[in-house]
């Protein structure tokens, strides 16, 4: 397994990180024989092994977005394409509902998924029907597959920050209208 650079400098049994006091490595069990199963990040937080991080993604997909247990008390997730932020995890449920089961009846489909210390990102499709309002338009009852990647980053095995890259122009297209 290889870790970022910075992340690689070793000296006399400790970690030294930038922007972080070096730990020693004895305190946290770690035995140079072996690759830690944290490593130690900015300011002193604890960076999430990959497999914590699959982890809880994995819960969170496997809920099909209606599970917000895995995520922060103070998450963010943040629509890209208009800045629109979600804040707290009744917030972020609340949108991924209107998302969903409201303005469409959706699902997510995974192309890609890539797990790392702290991050994820997914990258697929939302496919469903439009069933409700959605930015102005009312239900048209079509069909649509819009390309969707979403990254997230995580802390103590928990969602506190998701970015939602979503192609608006592709669903607009989709819905009928006209971009001018």
């Amino acid at each position: 397994m290889h870790y970022p650079n910075f992340l690689n400098h070793h000296r006399a049994g400790r970690i030294e990180t930038p922007n972080c006091s070096s730990i020693n490595q004895q305190e946290y069990g770690y035995n140079p024989g072996n690759i830690p199963p944290y490593i130690f990040g900015y300011e002193g937080s604890v960076l999430m092994s990959i497999e914590s991080t699959r982890e809880t993604m994995m819960r969170y997909f496997n809920s099909e977005h209606s599970d917000v247990s895995m995520m922060a008390k103070d998450v963010t997730f943040t629509i890209m394409a208009t800045g629109q932020e979600h804040q707290g995890p009744e917030a972020v449920l609340g949108m991924l509902n209107y998302f969903y089961h409201i303005a469409f009846d959706a699902t997510a489909t995974t192309r890609v998924s890539l797990f790392g210390e702290n991050n994820a990102m997914v990258e697929g499709d939302f496919v469903g029907r439009h069933i409700g309002e959605f930015a102005g338009i009312p239900a048209t009852g079509k069909d649509v597959r819009v390309p969707l990647c979403v990254v997230y980053d995580l802390e103590n095995n928990q969602i506190k920050h998701g970015r939602v890259y979503f192609e608006m122009p592709a669903l607009l297209q989709q819905l009928g209208i006209q971009m001018s």
